[in-house]
This record gives C-alpha cells, sequence and structure tokens, in this order.
C-alpha cells in the first residue's frame, strides 16, 4: 500500500510539471494569442463582476438600511385585539435587544402645495426622545436644521426635499389634512397645523420627500387611538431575528394580541425585488464567462489536434488517457487560476477605490473639454443623484463564489475539449507519419 502511495504521488507529480511546461511553451508560441485571450477573458468578467455586485450591494444595502433602520425596525409587534396590552419591560431586558417603543406609521395625511394642490404625506409617530432612545435612527436620519425635540405640542419634523418643495423651515408652520372618523362609520376632513422644529436628509428620496415625524401625544390627539400603535424592536443583530422572535412568542398571551413581524416580513416585496434584480445582473454578466468557456473550449481542442503526435508518444509509454486529460485540464486549471486572482484584486481595488476613479476621471474629461469649449461635466455628482457618493459593499463570500466559478468553467470547458483524447490510437498516429 505505501509503495503504490509514492508511485501515485510520483505520477501525480509529473502530470502537474508536464502540465505547467505545457502552459509555458504555448505561451512562447508565436501567433498564439488564444492562452493571453482567455485569461483576460476570465479577467475581465470576474473584475466587472466583483465591482458591479459590490456597487449593487451598496445601492440595495443603503436603501435596505433606510428601510429598516428608520422605518419598519427590526421585529414589529402589531395589535390583533383592540384590547391588546403589554409591557416592553419583559422584552427590553433580552440582552440582545437594544431598544422597543411604540410608534404608528400608518398615518396618511395631505398638505396644501400651492393653489389649492394638495400632497399625499406618509406620518410616522415616535417618542419626543427617540435619538435617545434608537442609536440606528439618529445615525439614519441625518438632522439638518433644528432639533429632533418633539416634546412641544403639535411639533412636527420634515424631510429636507419637502422643506424645498414647500418652501418651509424651522419655526415655519405646516398644515395637515386628515380625515378623521368619530363614529365608526363616517369620515370627516380635520386639519391641525403644526410647527416644523427640525429638517433631516436621510439620503433615501422617498423618506426626505414624502416621510414627516411627529410625537405620540400628537398623533393620538389627532390621528389615532392608543390601541393602533405598534411597537418597534431594534437588536443587536437584526440578522438574529427569528432568535429573537421565538423568545417573544413564548410570553404569555402575546401571540393572541399581538402578530409578530420581522423586517424580513415588513420588506418582504422590496426585499425580494431587490433580489431578484440583482440575481438577473449576476446572469448576465455571468455570460461572460461563458463567452470565455467557448474561448477555451476551442484553444484546447486545437491544442489536442496539433499534439496528436505527443499524445501518442506518451500513450506509448503507457500514460493513460485519463492522465493525458488531466494534462490538458490542468493547463485550463492555471489559465482560470491566473485570470481569476488577477480579476478578483483589479475587481476589489476598483470597487473600493471608485469614487476616487469617477474623481480622476471627471478632472481628465473637463481638462480636455477645457480646450475646446470650456464646459464641464460630473460624472456623478448631487445635481444628477441624490447621493453624493457611490456607496460599496464587498462581501467575501461573494468574491469567492466569483473566483470558483471562473476556475470551474475553465475545468469544464477542458474537460469536454481533452475528450478526443480517448479516441487516439498511437499505433494509427504513427503508421501514416
Amino acid at each position: 500500500m505505501e509503495f503504490y502511495l509514492k508511485v501515485r504521488v510520483l505520477v501525480n507529480s509529473w502530470i502537474i510539471y508536464t502540465a505547467f511546461r505545457h502552459f509555458k511553451t504555448k505561451r512562447r508560441e508565436k501567433g498564439d494569442t488564444s492562452t493571453i485571450l482567455s485569461i483576460v477573458g476570465i479577467l475581465s468578467g470576474v473584475m466587472t463582476m466583483i465591482t458591479v455586485i459590490g456597487v449593487m450591494n451598496g445601492f440595495q444595502g443603503n436603501n435596505i438600511d433606510k428601510k429598516v433602520e428608520i422605518g419598519s425596525g427590526h421585529i414589529v409587534l402589531e395589535p390583533i385585539d383592540s384590547k391588546a396590552t403589554f409591557n416592553p419591560e419583559t422584552v427590553s431586558l433580552f440582552p440582545e435587544v437594544d431598544s422597543i417603543y411604540m410608534s404608528s406609521t400608518n398615518i396618511t395625511a395631505s398638505t396644501d402645495i400651492r393653489d389649492g394642490e394638495m400632497m399625499g404625506l406618509q406620518v410616522c409617530s415616535v417618542p419626543d426622545n427617540i435619538l435617545d432612545i434608537d442609536k440606528s435612527f439618529k445615525d439614519m436620519i441625518g438632522l439638518k436644521k433644528g432639533s429632533f425635540d418633539l416634546s412641544g405640542e403639535n411639533t412636527i419634523v420634515i424631510g429636507q426635499s419637502l422643506s424645498y418643495r414647500l418652501r418651509l423651515n424651522v419655526g415655519d408652520k405646516i398644515s395637515l389634512l386628515s380625515l378623521t372618523s368619530h363614529n365608526g362609520n363616517s369620515f370627516e376632513p380635520k386639519e391641525i397645523e403644526f410647527s416644523i422644529v427640525g429638517v433631516y436628509r436621510s439620503g433615501s428620496l422617498e423618506y426626505d420627500e414624502t416621510l414627516a415625524f411627529i410625537s405620540n401625544d400628537s398623533a393620538m390627539n389627532h390621528f389615532t387611538k392608543k390601541e393602533n400603535f405598534t411597537y418597534k424592536i431594534k437588536i443587536k443583530n437584526r440578522n438574529r431575528y427569528q432568535y429573537t422572535m421565538n423568545k417573544i412568542s413564548k410570553i404569555d398571551g402575546l401571540s393572541s394580541m399581538y402578530s409578530i413581524k420581522s423586517w424580513r416580513d415588513y420588506n418582504t416585496s422590496y426585499y425580494n425585488a431587490l433580489k431578484n434584480e440583482k440575481d438577473m445582473m449576476i446572469i448576465l454578466i455571468g455570460l461572460i464567462f461563458l463567452v470565455v468557456g467557448v474561448n477555451i473550449y476551442n484553444s484546447l481542442r486545437r491544442s489536442v489536434y496539433l499534439r496528436f503526435e505527443e499524445i501518442s508518444v506518451l500513450k506509448t509509454m503507457g500514460v493513460s488517457s485519463f492522465d493525458v486529460r488531466v494534462i490538458f485540464i490542468l493547463e485550463s486549471f492555471f489559465i482560470g487560476f491566473i485570470g481569476a486572482t488577477i480579476g478578483v484584486v483589479l475587481g476589489l481595488s476598483i470597487a473600493n477605490n471608485i469614487n476616487a476613479i469617477f474623481d480622476v476621471l471627471e478632472v481628465i474629461i473637463n481638462n480636455i473639454l477645457s480646450l475646446f469649449n470650456g464646459s464641464s461635466v460630473s460624472l456623478y455628482g448631487s445635481q444628477f443623484f441624490y447621493i453624493s457618493k457611490v456607496p460599496v459593499k464587498v462581501f467575501f463570500n461573494e468574491c469567492f463564489m466569483v473566483f470558483i466559478a471562473a476556475i470551474f468553467t475553465s475545468i469544464i470547458a477542458a474537460y469536454g475539449a481533452s475528450k478526443r483524447i480517448s479516441s487516439i490510437k498511437p499505433g494509427e498516429v504513427i503508421r501514416n507519419e
């Protein structure tokens, strides 16, 4: 057994050595650019995919963070019984819970833009001291002017885009029109005047243009009843929501009075839309690997054809068809590994420095334009996009999967191209020569 293992190691070492020598010799051959083109193709595919996925992760993560930290919370308790009662201190004692507070997010109102033209608003009620209670909300909300102190009567905080559109600032008044039911059947319009105490800029145009914040007391006085309020829960790691939800569901009587939803449940349609968008983009960019795989396949088929004599000599010496095929597969592995490695390095470099690259390109383009008409352009600026910088998030598992996919494509192409080796008969080849 020991002798067999030693022989097998020597054979494998010989195969690797031959494959590497074949790879180096092939690169030196004049006019043979297929290997270089294959490496460049894999390099380009990996680099493009990592850069695009990193930017997509940045944009999608930025949007999801805003929706979760400002909007839904990590876990939401919604009343399903009008007599629902709940002691939030029970949950606040859980070690993984950061904060829990009452809120109402189902308030809709309208405000007058100009000359009777109305605009719909989403009004969210929060505790007066929300910035002290919820640190992640404070980090995301981006207060620009005034304060977030909602302790005063009929005070409100609006988004920067809404303040520009209505031409309002801190200290001004804004009137909200809402339909209020007194007997449960009929609704009548009710106009309430609020004082603007703060202006925020979250970076989400959807929120900054249509979402306003009032206190829970103001919401109960003018818009909704206390039994309609939900409880928002923030935990230290929002991806471990299921663990906390299971603990909450075990509290006596709570499941019969409240529905327990996670941030994924609350944003299911939006989250799935982003996931489908990302999957389609990966498929489209992945077509680059398909093209490169075809190129490697044709290149190796040509290489097998040109080396009929060498393959026949090896077979005559007792080398099996499988071992000869492994030589060509290893050659393709070298191509995939080199291209994928360089592609990962370049992809990470571009993704992590995308904003600096935009700045350099902008300077170069503007310098060229200044030689002709003196005009200037902005590749990525706040005048065209709502955020001033491109957000980027690169995850190790995604980079690793792209790296493996590139190498796997090369190996599969080589496996298909080397099938012809099994049909080569050394006697016929040597006799024909």
